[in-house]
Parts: C-alpha cells; sequence; structure tokens
C-alpha cells in the first residue's frame, strides 16, 4: 500500500484491513516526495511508518512541504510462524542510544528499519545522517549514526521479528 502525506502536513494514515498484531510484519518500501525547492534536505525527507493497531499504518515525516508518498506492505503470518513481534522508535542524538526489547534468539530473529525522521533543530543538510540499527545481543538494540558534526535528534522506527 501506500500513505500519501498532503503538503503542509507531517503525517498521514492508511487503512488496512484487520490484521493480528503479534503476527503481522510492517515493510518500508520507500519514500517519494514532490518537493522540489532549493531548500529539500534528503535526510529530512525520508518518512518512518508505524503499524498503529490493527487497521491502521501510520507514515511520519518531519520536513512538511511538498505531497510525500510512503509505500509499505503488512505480512500477516501463520500463528504458528513468529513467536514474537516488538515495536518502538529510538531516539537517536549525535551518540548511539540503545533500546531494551523482551529476549530473542539471536538466530530465529530479524530487526527490520521502517524508516527515520529528523528533528528541526538540524542546522543544515551537511550534518544530518542516517540512522543505523543494529541487533547488538538478545535483549539490546543499538541505534547510531555518523556523530561527526551532527545535531538533532534521528527518530528510527525498528521491529523486530522472531520466529519459531
Amino acid at each position: 500500500g501506500s500513505i500519501t502525506i498532503a503538503d503542509t502536513t507531517s503525517s498521514g494514515t492508511a487503512t488496512i484491513t484487520a490484521v493480528v498484531l503479534t503476527h503481522s510484519e510492517l515493510v518500508y518500501l520507500g519514500t517519494e516526495n514532490d518537493d522540489s525547492s532549493a531548500n529539500l534536505w534528503p535526510d529530512l525527507e525520508l518518512g518512518r511508518l508505524t503499524l498503529t493497531n490493527s487497521t491502521t499504518v501510520t507514515a511520519t515525516r518531519s520536513a512538511t512541504t511538498g505531497i510525500m508518498v510512503v509505500n509499505y506492505e503488512v505480512l500477516e503470518y501463520h500463528p504458528y510462524v513468529v513467536k514474537q513481534i516488538q515495536r518502538g522508535t529510538l531516539a537517536i542524538t549525535t551518540g548511539g542510544q540503545t533500546a531494551t526489547i523482551t529476549a530473542v534468539d539471536l538466530l530465529k530473529s530479524r530487526l527490520t528499519y521502517l524508516g527515520h525522521s529528523l528533528s528541526t533543530s538540524a542546522t543544515s543538510p551537511n550534518r544530518v545522517r542516517q540512522g543505523r540499527l543494529t541487533l547488538t545481543n538478545a535483549t539490546t538494540i543499538t541505534g547510531d549514526r555518523n556523530a561527526a558534526g551532527a545535531s538533532g535528534t534521528i527518530s528510527v522506527d525498528w521491529q523486530v521479528v522472531e520466529f519459531f
């Protein structure tokens, strides 16, 4: 599916057929923005996705110029395929940040990046870097970015899917 975020707004939603959240994986498929202004900051213009509830996917961005389309898929698995799914947002500043999750088997788990947005306190496009996520161990997700000259906070949405 796709979510269109209208000009001058920072989020949009799509209604989907009801899914079971504990068996459903959200997949980020990319972003397109029609803003052709000279002030376009590509790192600001990436959207992030959240499976808000069983019937709603939300796309969020920082900038509000132009129309943005964020593409996604929702995959619903049979109950005996997925053991657990955990989701969240990690706010990454100039250093690294961590999130604590319920323990997973690293050999049967996948960490998925669901897009990012940047706080409006960033001072220039050269000071913005896309966040990077790592499933550091069975209970920790680490988020970081190139901190050289970076300013502002990157909000990165993520999910961990553990399979049986």
